[in-house]
């Protein structure tokens, strides 16, 4: 049993000068990390590069597009990107849920955990059909 859960700082769509900010002020409030949103159109890798020159890659960071990729390619292409920065702690649901396959090939292609956040029975129930 563990007595303590680790909480993240959050922050939305910033700036890569913006998200270093946030970064500090999450520093200063203890936080280990942060979850983020991102669109495709937006400049991911010098946000996340921002936030590990100010924090280190001990700093994790959740990558949370709320389903606005639309292919698996296009999620497997920012990862592939960010990876290096060694900062990704996760990639949470950067597709439409119902792409069931696309999900597959992400997980498969990508280095760092891949999240579906099931909010509902039938949700949960597909995404553990699909594990196998």
């Amino acid at each position: 049993m563990r007595d303590r859960v680790r909480a993240d700082y959050w922050m939305g769509h910033q700036t890569p000068e913006d998200g270093k900010k946030a970064v500090e002020r999450a520093l200063k409030y203890g936080f280990k990390g942060v979850k983020i949103k991102c669109r495709i159109q937006e400049p991911m890798y010098e946000r996340l590069k921002a936030m590990r020159d100010v924090a280190g890659t001990d700093f994790k960071v959740t990558v949370d597009p709320n389903e606005r990729f639309y292919t698996a390619e296009q999620a497997i292409a920012l990862a592939e990107q960010l990876a290096p920065l060694g900062n990704v702690e996760v990639f949470e649901d950067p597709i439409p849920k119902s792409d069931i396959e696309g999900y597959e090939k992400i997980h498969d292609a990508i280095p760092f955990p891949l999240a579906m956040h099931l909010g509902d029975g039938p949700g949960v129930v597909r995404g553990l059909q699909a594990d196998g």
